[in-house]
């Protein structure tokens, strides 16, 4: 069962993040060596710093539906899937149950779209 109330995510692994994400290295990468509800938290953890990184250099400019535009569409997403589940599922912590895969894949995918904005935030090349 998916946890919310207690930590789930070891501080190491937060740091490990933040020190790839200030080496321009992989953020994905780590996913696989966790479980469901570590990368529900990890998700969160890097949402949460990708909108600290954004507001600390762009300020007020910054905002999550800039963020929220370059994640794939849940429609165009699902469909790349071939899913039939309701989008509803698709955006909360659902799928988790019923398709672990695709939503870890799901997960993946916002993660590498937020690290090339960290990087870019940050001024590497993201080339």
């Amino acid at each position: 069962m998916l946890s919310y109330k207690k930590p789930v995510l070891k501080d190491s692994i937060k740091l490990d993040f933040l020190r790839r994400m200030f080496n321009s290295d992989s953020l994905s990468a780590i996913f696989d060596e966790l479980q469901p509800d570590q990368i529900i938290e990890a998700q969160r953890f890097i949402w949460e710093k990708t909108i600290e990184f954004g507001i600390k250099v762009k300020g007020k400019d910054f905002s999550q539906d800039e963020l929220m535009e370059r994640f794939k569409p849940v429609s165009a997403y699902q469909m790349e899937m071939k899913c039939d589940y309701p989008a509803s599922k698709c955006r909360g912590t659902e799928c988790f149950y019923s398709d672990p895969e695709c939503a870890i894949n799901k997960a993946k995918n916002q993660v590498d779209v937020m690290s090339k904005i960290i990087n870019e935030l940050l001024g590497f090349d993201t080339e």
